[in-house]
């Protein structure tokens, strides 16, 4: 009972005796303090607030930009979306710059750049740095600190270049913009597949459209007789191709019918024909071992379907003294093809493709335009306006090509080389009409080679640019027609370029 009294007494009588001591002091103090003071005080109060106001609005944007960001990379629909949303990634992190590097090989190739500030001088981006340097997180690259986020895969690394200070790793921003760029890459990879479902189907239904006549070879057995005779009429020059199917009594003349020169027969294994080929002159031992390993090896690939290394190789090598016979042909193409392969190697070489791929791009340009055999060929000379049926003749003669090199898909990997060397960056190609990552590098890389050839070389309508001048209008292209990744490895190897055509085409000046 005391201590509740005392308590009481507590609470009622001494507090509030000392609380009033108290404010009587404090007023004494108050009344001495000058205005000034209370001007600085309410000052810092009023700086504090909007401070703290500033931090919710920016933390509240900030919220609201990565939402915006998220629901941009869910529509995106291809890669060069995809790059836009990393462009809104690096403005709200503060970056300047930022970097995709994916693996390649034994390097890290440089898949895209971004630059938030157009007036800002440009950052070297190496097109390759090795593995060591791509997974350290930190480093400065001149006045730019260097933020990296690293897939957890190790395939893919996002470098953002900040100014004042790097993002560090254990800040609510840093983790925010792992997230989204995990997200990101994992997005631009399944979209920059060669087997995204959707691309895939949507492919295949043009191409069979397309290729529905090329595919009646296994089927139509004249069809197959047209396709090899042309074929060797070019290779050999021969004059008249005549096969006799003994098994349904028929005869096929290709050429000028009762043609004047020396004849050579050879059989058709499996087939039940023979083939007689008539020549200005006789043809010599190579070219005689290499029609009949042709023939043979043709009809076992397209009727049979047989694929073994031997015939696909005598196939590949009559489809290159083909295309050779073509370009013979059309004074405008001389050495085109070969041209096209010093300038694609160049470019594989430099930006380290894989060895593998570095195989399929020399063999692909050897043939790259081996659509235009038979029905599109015609259309090369002439002298007047193509119609339009005739334009889009031409136009789908990479998946003509394709078709014809399929047979050999299974070892010399091809057909997506030469389908898409007329496809642009930009998505304004044909005969699909893919964009960006869409079309496989090594696809994009061949058809930046065939476009320089293409400028410095002459054709009826206009004489071959200066090689200064083809390299000022191909560099002008890059992020349209072409992958800007591929201008660059290009300027690298502009000089040595020059040396390989100027092997082919001496009278090519700088």
């Amino acid at each position: 009972m005391a201590t509740l009294e005392e308590t009481r007494y507590i609470a009622n009588t001494v507090v509030p005796e000392n609380i009033d001591a108290v404010t009587s002091d404090t007023g004494v103090f108050m009344a001495a303090i000058s205005p000034f003071f209370w001007i600085v005080i309410i000052s810092v109060l009023i700086a504090i607030v909007i401070k703290l106001s500033i931090n919710v609005k920016r933390n509240s944007k900030t919220l609201h930009d990565t939402m915006k960001i998220i629901e941009k990379f869910s529509n995106s629909s291809n890669s060069i979306e995809i790059e836009k949303v990393f462009e809104e990634i690096c403005r709200i992190s503060g970056g300047e710059y930022l970097a995709m590097y994916t693996h390649r090989d034994d390097w890290y190739g440089l898949a895209f750049e971004i630059k938030i500030n157009p007036n800002e001088k440009a950052v070297s981006m190496p097109l390759l740095i090795n593995a060591n340097e791509v997974m350290s997180t930190g480093g400065k690259s001149g006045n730019f600190f260097i933020t990296s986020f690293i897939a957890k895969d190790k395939n893919s690394v996002i470098k953002m270049f900040t100014r004042d200070q790097p993002i560090q790793e254990e800040s609510d921003l840093y983790r925010k913009i792992q997230i989204l760029c995990s997200n990101g890459i994992k997005l631009h990879a399944l979209i920059s597949s060669e087997h995204s479902t959707e691309r895939q189907s949507r492919i295949a239904q043009i191409t069979t459209k397309l290729s529905s006549s090329f595919l009646s070879w296994q089927y139509d057995r004249e069809r197959f007789f047209f396709f090899i005779s042309n074929i060797i009429m070019k290779s050999v020059h021969s004059l008249e191709v005549v096969i006799h199917d003994e098994k349904n009594n028929l005869t096929f003349n290709y050429g000028k019918k009762g043609a004047k020169g020396v004849a050579k027969e050879f059989y058709i294994h499996h087939s039940g024909c023979r083939m007689n080929i008539v020549t200005a002159t006789a043809l010599d031992p190579v070219q005689l071992n290499t029609i009949g390993g042709f023939v043979d090896s043709s009809y076992s690939l397209f009727v049979h379907e047989e694929d073994n290394l031997k015939h696909a190789q005598q196939f590949l090598q009559f489809l290159v003294h083909s295309n050779d016979a073509m370009e013979l042909e059309f004074p405008y193409f001389a050495h085109h093809s070969q041209m096209v392969g010093a300038v694609a190697l160049r470019l594989a070489r430099s930006l380290k493709i894989d060895s593998k791929t570095v195989e399929s791009i020399e063999i692909a340009a050897k043939i790259h335009d081996i659509g235009m055999i038979a029905d599109v060929s015609f259309s090369l000379g002439k002298e007047d306006k193509l119609t339009d049926s005739e334009m889009d003749t031409i136009r789908n003669h990479p998946l003509y090509g394709s078709i014809i090199v399929e047979p050999l898909n299974q070892i010399y990997q091809i057909g997506d080389l030469i389908k898409y060397h007329h496809e642009r960056y930009d998505g304004q190609g044909y005969p699909l009409g893919l964009l960006g990552d869409e079309i496989p590098l090594a696809a994009q890389i061949l058809g930046f080679a065939e476009h320089l050839t293409g400028l410095i070389s002459d054709r009826s309508y206009r004489a071959g640019h200066p090689f200064a001048k083809a390299a000022g209008e191909v560099k002008k292209l890059s992020g349209q027609a072409f992958n800007p990744i591929v201008i660059r490895a290009f300027e690298q190897e502009e000089n040595a370029i020059f040396a390989d055509l100027r092997g082919y085409n001496p009278n090519l000046v700088q």
